[in-house]
């Protein structure tokens, strides 16, 4: 954190009156009072020097030189006095509003600047306000444009930079103001998108937010912008239903703001009042056609609650009409893509990349790449893509999540348990991290760590019907069929078709003995299946061979082998179960196909070679 915001939270710890307003504001009215007289004490107090060039009056003027010099005397005298009563009115003591400092100070430098201009005497002073004059418009300038960065462009960091240039030249309430609210803002935009609990830190920097938001209330109670900032703060800390009074408390003073509409509106959906959310939306759009916000907020509606996703999609683009480089609408018009059925990969990639192009930091698009890929099994390139955003920023746990299922998927199971530990750094009390932690210490054989970290996700997750499948298959590689029976219950008491747990209790009661059980579990497994049903099909069928049921596991590794043409696993079960049967050309056959997709297993090639074969028989 840099010295002047640990110097301005110090400051509020304190109790400062106005955080604006710093308390040297006296010094500088004094020097300004000083460098203000000083023109004409020097030319009242000069024995030979006047304005326009010194030329001394003629003989011919009403006024000697020294009634001159009294003129101007009496006017240094009653300038001093002026400015010594403007100081005291504007002291820290006073009770006057900022607008009425600064309408005073123009009404008084406009009265110099007028009066030594007549007097011929104020060359110097009217050089002094003229400058000050053109630093102050170069301050607004900057100020429009930073508001302009700010609303339209969604960019706080680059505002602020214009804000502090403009506080350089200008330290008007105006100025301050917008400061405060910017900076304001830009907490809010740090911490309500991450997607992880805050550190300390970021509890401090969000409650020193909320206190800059009720200073700029007291400020000026009739702008909209502290209440706004309330708002938004409430929602980063979690209290909507005070985020929602704090935004219809702002909609009272400008009821026609189209922001403000779509900002009540998240307050609303924030608390699953969707109807409430919708109609906020509605209106902003009728307020303002041309709100990008609004149309973006109506898609996440459209998309999120009704999963009516080409309407969102639409929304979406009518946001992109009124802002071609609006990054998030490009996001959300990706995700729109990955959320239907069939994925339309093609489409959500270019659109992510479009996000990335204007946004080259955007982790998030990185992250919505890389399940792109991830979707299609192209692994590689999607942890490529979840290497880049975590590079971006190293607390992002939705990327270290998703890298460990990434690594475990490939069987870098190192890896994943390194992924799984960072994740758990950043949010200690996940439960879906933890169960996935499980999973990576059952795989490789870490089986106490597994029931560790699988019964802690239980605890927090009782109603996740995977952690008591994990749990039971842990409890099953460990040899207590009892246990495996009954956590395999409980996940199905919960999702009574799932696939993964019927097959995993038809394998637990088959090892136990119990074959009615177990082929009534399988055949219950191979009907409710619907995603990789030749898992289902090929457990099933290593059972029957188990049994001595030949013909009919033949069939299901047929079975299986159709249902996934690229897999070469259901090719080498049914090879080896024709060799049973002594099918051989059949089985050399299935050898084949087999190699043709893992062409360097050696031992299968070995085994092809006993069958006596050296030429490639049709495929079954």
């Amino acid at each position: 954190m840099s010295s002047d915001k640990r110097s301005r939270r110090s400051e509020l710890k304190k109790g400062g009156r106005d955080f604006r307003l710093p308390d040297n504001r006296g010094q500088r009215l004094r020097r300004q009072k000083a460098e203000t007289q000083e023109p004409l004490r020097r030319i009242a107090m000069s024995e030979d020097t006047f304005p326009y060039g010194g030329e001394t009056p003629s003989e011919g003027d009403d006024m000697s030189t020294d009634d001159y010099r009294k003129a101007l005397l009496e006017l240094y005298r009653k300038q001093g006095t002026s400015l010594e009563k403007i100081e005291r009115h504007f002291s820290m003591d006073g009770d006057e509003t900022p607008r009425r400092i600064s309408l005073f100070i123009a009404k008084f430098m406009g009265v110099i600047s007028l009066t030594g201009a007549m007097l011929g005497g104020g060359w110097e002073l009217f050089a002094f306000l003229y400058e000050n004059h053109k630093l102050a418009m170069l301050s607004k300038q900057h100020i429009v444009t930073a508001e302009q960065i700010y609303y339209e462009e969604n960019n706080p960091e680059v505002a602020l930079s214009l804000v502090e240039k403009a506080e350089e030249m200008d330290h008007t309430i105006e100025v301050r103001f917008l400061s405060a609210y910017i900076k304001g803002m830009g907490t809010v935009k740090r911490l309500i998108n991450l997607d992880r609990p805050y550190n300390k830190e970021e509890l401090d920097e969000a409650h020193l937010a909320m206190a800059e938001a009720r200073l700029l209330k007291e400020v000026d109670p009739s702008r909209v912008e502290p209440y706004i900032m309330m708002g938004q703060i409430h929602s980063v800390l979690g209290d909507h239903e005070k985020a929602a009074h704090s935004l219809a408390e702002a909609l009272k003073l400008e009821p026609k703001n189209s922001f403000l509409h779509v900002r009540l509106g998240l307050a609303h959906y924030n608390q699953n009042h969707m109807d409430e959310a919708r109609q906020e939306i509605e209106t902003a759009i009728k307020l303002d056609p041309k709100d990008k916000w609004a149309w973006l907020w109506k898609g996440v509606l459209l998309g999120e609650t009704e999963k009516k996703w080409e309407e969102a999609r639409k929304a979406y683009e009518k946001a992109l009409e009124i802002d071609p480089r609006f990054d998030l609408a490009l996001y959300n018009k990706a995700w729109s893509y990955l959320k239907v059925k069939p994925h339309q990969y093609e489409e959500a990639r270019t659109a992510f990349q479009a996000a990335l192009k204007i946004n080259p930091e955007y982790k998030e698009a990185y992250y919505g790449m890389g399940m792109v890929y991830g979707y299609q099994d192209r692994y590689e390139i999607s942890k490529l893509y979840l290497d880049r955003a975590i590079s971006i920023d190293d607390q992002y746990l939705t990327a270290f999540k998703w890298r460990g299922i990434v690594n475990t998927e490939v069987s870098d199971h190192e890896a994943a348990l390194e992924d799984f530990n960072q994740a758990l750094e950043l949010d200690p009390t996940n439960g879906s991290l933890f169960m996935r932690r499980g999973r990576i210490h059952t795989d490789m054989g870490n089986l106490s760590l597994a029931i560790r970290d699988l019964l802690f996700a239980a605890e927090s997750s009782p109603k996740n019907y995977k952690v008591w499948y994990y749990l039971g298959q842990v409890y099953q590689k460990a040899g207590d069929a009892q246990k495996a029976i009954e956590t395999l219950d409980r996940c199905l008491a919960i999702q009574p078709t799932y696939s993964g747990a019927l097959m995993a209790k038809a394998q637990v009661l088959a090892s136990d003995g119990r074959d009615t059980e177990a082929e009534e579990a399988f055949n219950l497994c191979v009907k409710t299946i619907t995603y990789k049903p030749e898992r289902a099909l090929m457990a099933r069928g290593n059972y029957l061979l188990s049994k001595a049921k030949t013909e009919a596991a033949v069939k299901d590794f047929r079975e299986a082998r159709k249902a996934s043409p690229n897999k070469p696993e259901p090719w080498l079960l049914e090879a080896r179960a024709l060799v049973s049967l002594k099918r051989v050309t059949e089985a050399q056959a299935a050898f084949h196909s087999y190699l043709a997709l893992k062409p360097d297993d050696r031992d299968v090639r070995k085994e092809l070679k006993a069958l006596g074969s050296s030429t490639q028989p049709k495929q079954p």
